[in-house]
């Protein structure tokens, strides 16, 4: 996986709920369109993601969400 794909998955995990499109998704997290455009299928494919009922991308493993989040560290959560 790429630094710039697992930006992104960090992005979703923290925002489940923006749509990845969106100007204030893209800015928030410094992330290009086409970048965005040419992860999200990797990273799906990967299993890594999914869309929710309301056809947002999430983190499929909800431990691994709170990973990417940092809610864990080496000595447990935070």
């Amino acid at each position: 996986m790429t630094l710039k794909q697992t930006s992104l998955l960090k992005a979703i995990a923290n925002d489940p709920f923006l749509p990845v499109f969106s100007s204030e998704f893209l800015s928030k997290y410094r992330l290009a369109q086409g970048m965005v455009q040419k992860a999200l299928p990797k990273l799906s494919r990967l299993d890594l993601i999914e869309k929710n009922e309301e056809k947002n991308w999430q983190v499929v493993d909800p431990v691994f969400k709170d990973w990417l989040k940092g809610i864990y560290t080496s000595k447990g959560h935070k």
